[in-house]
């Protein structure tokens, strides 16, 4: 590539597909996808995977809807958080302010209480009241859509909030 951003995984679209078809055991396309983005982080140089001391966080990004960031998200937390032999605590944040998509994928009603009340209560320390737990992973959902989204996770309070989440956890999502 010309600016030199490497390519670590590829997740595959298939059409249907259910957001949480990670598996420890399954080989379906999804899941061999998401060991294989794991694999490949853990041996680039910006992120420690293994590492005891820091915390990681893992953004997943992109311009347009519909391009997977919920489904590769949400797969990769739940294979990291669902790793017993790596034991590390792993947080999911719904971020997507304007079209929140990760309540769907474990069937949580989109009202659910999350980033954006946390950032109008302008105390990020209360987080815990927010974090539902689902198979070893924490998640706090983006809660509901704010008129400035953009302002809002470019605040100080969210700002705060994510050095709270880097004291707590191992990986944020």
């Amino acid at each position: 590539l010309e600016n030199d951003i490497p390519v670590i995984a590829e997740i595959p679209y298939i059409p249907n597909v259910d957001n949480l078809n990670y598996k420890d055991s399954a080989r379906s396309v999804i899941a061999e996808s998401i060991r294989m983005l794991i694999a490949n982080l853990r041996f680039t140089s910006s992120v420690n995977l293994d590492s005891k001391n820091d915390s990681q966080t893992i953004i997943f990004t992109s311009s347009i809807k519909g391009e997977g960031k919920t489904l590769a998200s949400v797969n990769t937390a739940l294979a990291l958080a669902n790793d017993l032999v790596k034991e590390k605590k792993v947080i999911l944040l719904g971020t997507d302010l304007r079209n929140p998509q990760v309540h769907n994928a474990f069937n949580v009603n989109k009202s659910q209480r999350g980033i954006s009340e946390i950032i109008y209560n302008k105390d990020p320390k209360d987080y815990k009241d927010y974090i539902k737990r689902f198979n070893n992973l924490d998640i706090i959902f983006s809660g509901a859509i704010p008129p400035n989204p953009t302002a809002m996770l470019s605040s100080n309070i969210f700002k705060n909030l994510i050095k709270l989440l880097k004291n707590e956890y191992d990986y944020k999502k």
